[in-house]
């Protein structure tokens, strides 16, 4: 079972979401799956939320800062690239 934590687009609420799949199949699944990235195994995060990447973690809009793990942060900051570039719709 994952926990996701969702921000909602029109009342910056969190939304928790109880799923019975793993993070990398429920991304499957999602409507804009190339915004949404695994930058840990235990988080996923929205593109149009990160403000900043490092080595080791991540900063959000909201402040939040979250962990890059080793094996996440190529992907990651590559998708973080093209996201902003406009690559990704």
């Amino acid at each position: 079972t994952a926990f996701l934590l969702c921000p909602q687009f029109i009342e910056q609420a969190v939304k928790l979401f109880c799923v019975k799949e793993s993070l990398s199949a429920f991304i499957e699944r999602l409507a804009l799956k190339e915004q949404f990235v695994k930058c840990h195994r235990s988080y996923v995060v929205n593109l149009a939320y990160v403000e900043k990447i490092s080595r080791t973690d991540c900063t959000l809009s909201d402040n939040t800062i979250l962990p890059v793990s080793r094996s996440a942060y190529r992907n990651f900051n590559e998708r973080f690239i093209q996201y902003y570039r406009g690559s990704c719709p």
